[in-house]
């Protein structure tokens, strides 16, 4: 099943899967984005909250971030066994969780054991996930698409520290977090997007081909003849 699955995004220059590993690439970039910078917005009030030291809380942004750089070895191997859509949507899943979990933490502890656990894994392996479904799905065009993509990163720096800003100002730190976890459920949608646009090639490729008639009455005739 492993091999059905990484041979389903292959292509010959993009088309509709394509667009879609893209669009999900694109996704995760934003709330990868999101939910990294967004606590670093939410440094003073984390630590002043969580009785707390600055380097603490700051700690926690570098340690989710080098958790990813560890476990993203192991991305394209979950990738070839589960589906790049199915990795992407439990990603994404992981992602919130830690957000919105975080949201109840008591101390530093708690909310760093869920970011560099939760998100710091998810971002890691759904990273290098979609980045193989976009290199598999591109050959000619793969530099312009993986530029696309990049653009998440942009929209995101740009977006998210306003929009965080805003959300504590409404609704407290705890508040935030929800949202923003909210928000990063985006990704489990981008990834359901990929399982339903690579499902129909997964169904055609199993199913058995047929032999055209004339090549299976030539095989007979020279077995005859036999």
């Amino acid at each position: 099943m492993s091999g059905v699955v990484s041979n389903s995004l292959e292509g010959p220059d993009g088309g509709w899967p394509g667009w879609v590993a893209v669009l999900a690439l694109w996704t995760n970039n934003l709330m990868v984005i999101g939910i990294t910078k967004g606590l670093g917005i939410m440094l003073p009030i984390l630590q002043i909250q969580l009785t707390s030291q600055m380097w603490i809380i700051g700690w926690i942004a570098s340690l989710t971030t080098a958790t990813s750089g560890f476990v993203a070895p192991f991305g394209g191997l979950v990738s070839r066994r589960f589906g790049a859509g199915y990795v992407m949507m439990t990603c994404g899943v992981m992602m919130s969780a830690a957000a919105i979990a975080g949201s109840f933490v008591e101390n530093s502890l708690q909310l760093a054991l869920l970011y560099t656990l939760l998100a710091g894994t998810a971002k890691g392996i759904s990273n290098v996930v979609a980045k193989e479904a976009v290199g598999r799905c591109f050959t000619k065009n793969y530099a312009t698409a993986s530029g696309i993509a990049r653009t998440g990163y942009s929209v995101g720096l740009i977006v998210f520290a306003p929009l965080v800003q805003l959300f504590l100002d409404t609704y407290g730190w705890r508040g935030t977090m929800l949202l923003v976890g909210a928000i990063t459920m985006h990704s489990v949608a981008s990834g359901a997007v990929m399982v339903a646009t690579m499902q129909p090639e997964l169904d055609q490729s199993n199913a058995y081909q047929t032999l055209p008639q004339t090549e299976h009455t030539n095989s007979s005739s020279a077995h005859e003849s036999k």
